[in-house]
């Protein structure tokens, strides 16, 4: 009997699990499709909102670019000011053409709204190397855009040999960026410090490393009552012809301050601010010492060379760049 009881009470627990996990098994079936109900009415509400979202932005993209066609928003007028080298008619026209295409297929570029200022200024930079600056200004009230010009000042020529074959204008800074169409005598002009890689040396800069300090020592040297008109860079050195035909020799990589402190010592010492007529050159390429070379018309001969050291050094002096009889060795 016991045992029957116990066999009966196995079957109760039995059935009680039984029971309870059929319950459990039904609860976490109605659970998941709760849930599964609920991430249905999420995504369609999402989709709904999304699609809702990019109907309006569809509707707002429509009604912007509307606008940008309108005549209302359309530029009225351009105005170009600050050119004379540049042709107004070749602004306009790469303005034009850069405004002409949709911007991204969609909007109008010629709207006083969308009308490309920042991109034009660097295209226009691009296109013109004579432009050294342009500030586009868009005026939304009266829908006009002023473009002001900045054209690179002439400094000086470049050209490809000391013959003037085939000159450019540089500026201030030594860039090169137009052909040189009319002869000036009157302009300086600089020879080499350019790489022969490119054809054209338009958007080159002539010796950058020492452009600068050229310009300021030719400046200086004025001040001497040493007028240079011609510069050629034969890097590490420089040769500089005067307006009164001598050449003065110096080496770039020296400090120019010192240079020139030299140069008035030699002028004053020797007495050859006066007598520039009658020098050949001054090469003050070496440390410490200072030559010379005047040049003396001899009855019935050519013009004879007459060699110095200005600092009465024993160091052998080189022949001169161009004279007619090679020089001697200088003076002990």
């Amino acid at each position: 009997m016991w045992r029957g009881s116990q066999r009966q009470t196995r079957r109760a627990h039995e059935k009680t699990r039984a029971l309870d996990t059929s319950a459990r098994s039904t609860i976490a079936r109605h659970t998941k499709r709760t849930r599964a109900r609920a991430a249905s009415k999420r995504s369609r509400r999402l989709g709904m909102w999304l699609t809702g979202a990019a109907f309006l932005v569809v509707l707002i993209v429509a009604g912007l670019s509307w606008l940008s066609y309108s005549d209302r928003l359309a530029v009225t007028e351009v105005t170009i000011e600050g050119n004379s080298a540049v042709d107004t008619r070749d602004i306009e026209a790469l303005l034009a053409a850069h405004t002409a295409p949709a911007l991204l297929g969609i909007f109008s570029q010629r709207s006083i709204i969308t009308y490309p200022a920042a991109v034009l200024e660097r295209e226009l930079l691009a296109a013109f190397a004579t432009i050294a600056d342009v500030t586009i200004r868009r005026e939304l009230l009266d829908r006009t855009v002023r473009v002001a010009i900045t054209e690179r000042a002439p400094y000086a020529r470049w050209c490809e040999s000391t013959r003037h074959a085939e000159c450019y204008l540089i500026d201030s800074n030594g860039f090169i960026y137009a052909r040189a169409t009319l002869f000036d005598p009157e302009s300086f002009v600089f020879t080499n410090g350019v790489s022969a890689e490119r054809a054209l040396p338009i958007r080159e800069h002539v010796a950058p490393e020492y452009f600068r300090d050229a310009v300021l020592f030719i400046t200086e040297l004025a001040a001497l009552d040493v007028s240079a008109v011609a510069l050629r860079f034969e890097e590490p050195d420089a040769y500089l012809t005067t307006a009164a035909g001598w050449e003065l020799r110096v080496a770039l990589d020296d400090d120019f301050e010192a240079t020139l402190l030299n140069m008035t010592a030699v002028l004053d010492e020797h007495g050859l601010r006066e007598r520039q007529s009658e020098l050949a050159y001054i090469d003050m390429r070496f440390d410490e010492r200072v030559y010379y070379a005047l040049t003396r018309d001899v009855s019935g001969q050519e013009a004879a060379t007459v060699q110095q050291d200005a600092q009465q050094a024993p160091k052998p002096e080189p022949e001169p760049a161009t004279q007619p009889e090679p020089a001697p060795e200088p003076q002990q």
